[in-house]
């Protein structure tokens, strides 16, 4: 994640008053717009050595949280100035004009389009490795982590333009694709920790769970493209080894099965992080892999004469029935 500290920006906890001209908050909104377009949960800053995160609701409103808040009611009983500097940045990146905000929802629009189409052809090209694995070594495939700087890199240079993926490693293609999944909370799917057989029902419910979670069409076809991707590797998988359907399932979990309370020697955790990985695993065997889909001619559309329809019939019109039924009965006496 990105920090960035813009001279000039402060806050004065007496005053109450925050130091910040147009160009910052312009360059704030762009910062957090592409961090948005690039499926990352917040962008960070800094003001006054303190750390802050802001990120972009469902109806393009950019929220800014303290890193600390809401974790600690201790915290905000011995801070006197909870969330002030917090609301005051939040109220200047908000404050735009209708045209100001228009063109920022369509740069986040385009940005979305562009980084969902780069995604795409990146998941085409680790698709492609693993279909030809002859020809290249696949060994921790999921398993070993990308180098972070370098795919950071990759994915803001994803939202501006073509980025070649042919000269990436296999172990940073696959980590941009994990980094892109949804992680869903266990808890969320409780009826089937229970089950001893699973099938389809896991991966329905997956699936409906990355579209409720993502209004935004481009960021739901990145998330089901990134399971499309890991359930093709996951089936293409060798049994032994590193690149291999354990460590698939393992390395590319789909649920998330910590919690504070839980410890390395705590058995009920240990089970539960174990069944995480059983539900990964049955998701990634019943994905519908709707990407290797050849597409689906469109049916040919029929006149309203020939498939037996007739659209209402005006008054003035009723003359025009006679000559339609003649039509219907002699293309039908032709076959």
């Amino acid at each position: 994640m990105i920090v960035t500290q813009l001279s000039g920006i402060s806050w004065n906890a007496q005053t109450r008053q925050l130091a910040i001209d147009n160009a910052q908050v312009a360059e704030l909104r762009r910062n957090i717009a592409q961090s948005s377009a690039q499926n990352q949960a917040f962008f960070s800053l800094t003001v006054n050595e303190k750390e802050y995160r802001a990120s972009v609701d469902g109806d393009g409103k950019i929220q800014v949280r303290r890193n600390w808040e809401g974790v600690s009611l201790l915290s905000r009983l011995f801070k006197p100035f909870y969330g002030h500097c917090s609301q005051a940045i939040e109220a200047a990146l908000n404050k735009v004009s209708k045209p100001e905000h228009d063109a920022f929802m369509q740069e986040r629009r385009e940005c979305n389009r562009i980084y969902a189409e780069n995604f795409s052809q990146l998941c085409a090209e680790l698709r492609h490795r693993v279909e030809r694995q002859e020809d290249w070594d696949l060994s921790g495939l999921f398993r070993v982590p990308g180098n972070k700087a370098r795919m950071e890199a990759t994915m803001r240079g994803m939202e501006r333009g073509a980025v070649d993926f042919s000269e990436m490693s296999n172990d940073d293609l696959a980590g941009i694709i994990k980094r892109s999944k949804m992680m869903v909370d266990i808890s969320q799917v409780k009826n089937f920790l229970v089950k001893d057989k699973l099938g389809k029902e896991i991966s329905i419910c997956y699936g409906k769970a990355i579209r409720d979670s993502h209004e935004n069409k481009e960021q739901r076809r990145c998330k089901e493209l990134a399971v499309s991707t890991i359930a093709f590797c996951y089936s293409r998988a060798a049994e032994t080894g590193e690149f291999s359907k354990y460590a698939i399932s393992l390395s590319a979990a789909l649920f998330d099965s910590k919690s504070s309370n839980d410890s390395k020697h705590d058995e009920d955790a240990l089970l539960l992080r174990a069944r995480g990985q059983e539900l990964t695993g049955a998701i990634l065997e019943n994905w519908p892999d709707s990407a290797n889909r050849p597409p689906v001619a469109p049916k040919p559309k029929l006149s309203t004469a020939e498939n037996g329809a007739f659209p209402p019939v005006k008054g003035a019109e009723f003359g025009n029935v006679i000559a339609q039924l003649e039509s219907v009965f002699a293309n039908r006496g032709s076959v």
